[in-house]
């Protein structure tokens, strides 16, 4: 098992318990103390994962949406641990500050990442607070690109399908069976930043299903 399996069995083995011991997660993963204590600061620091240390019961668990404001910053996973909701957020893809991209998920398997989208979307997501943290830093960039338009590629996706959050209304993909869902979308990615994006990624050798 791979970290980035390993990371991906933590975060499913927390959701599925509400809660798991160190020594749980030690015989699941079947590593040393000393590799699972880097993976859970891992997770923490540089992912934004709300991972807490329930003391009082002795287990790791996802902070609530209040606790996560104030231990870890922001992050996509509150929401779900706080709606108790499964197999709450994920994503295909997860692309660090340092431009390292984590294969989390087939995309054989649908993740949920994109309201009204999930059934077709392949997720990227970026380790950042804002469009300007991906935008403005070269290697998380060159990754995200270079990994989309080898998506592109593999799928034959088409430049103008390639969509920020924000867009997620716009595209003639978008379905979504809850009434009360229909129009809620995600603020980060928003057009001005895509389009940045999308001439970026134009510019790059054309994968051979585009040409």
């Amino acid at each position: 098992m791979d970290r980035t399996e390993r990371f991906y069995r933590i975060e499913l083995l927390i959701k599925r318990q509400s809660g798991v011991s160190f020594e749980q997660l030690l015989s699941e993963l079947e590593v040393s103390p000393a590799t699972l204590k880097r993976d859970l600061q891992y997770l923490r620091d540089r992912m934004d994962a709300p991972i807490v240390y329930a003391r009082d019961d002795n287990v790791y668990r996802f902070a609530d949406a209040a606790e996560a404001a104030v231990n870890g910053g922001p992050s996509l996973r509150p929401v779900a641990a706080k709606k108790h909701e499964l197999p709450g957020v994920c994503s295909h893809y997860v692309i660090d500050r340092d431009g390292t991209v984590y294969d989390l998920v087939p995309t054989s398997l649908m993740c949920r990442h994109t309201v009204g989208l999930n059934w077709t979307a392949i997720g990227i997501e970026h380790v950042g607070q804002s469009d300007a943290d991906l935008l403005g830093n070269p290697a998380q960039l060159r990754a995200s690109l270079r990994l989309t338009r080898m998506l592109q590629g593999r799928f034959g996706i088409a430049t103008k399908d390639v969509i920020g959050h924000a867009e997620s209304l716009s595209s003639p993909y978008h379905r979504e069976r809850v009434a009360s869902l229909r129009t809620q979308t995600h603020g980060d990615l928003a057009k001005a930043s895509m389009d940045r994006y999308r001439r970026a990624l134009a510019a790059l050798p054309a994968p051979a299903s585009l040409r």
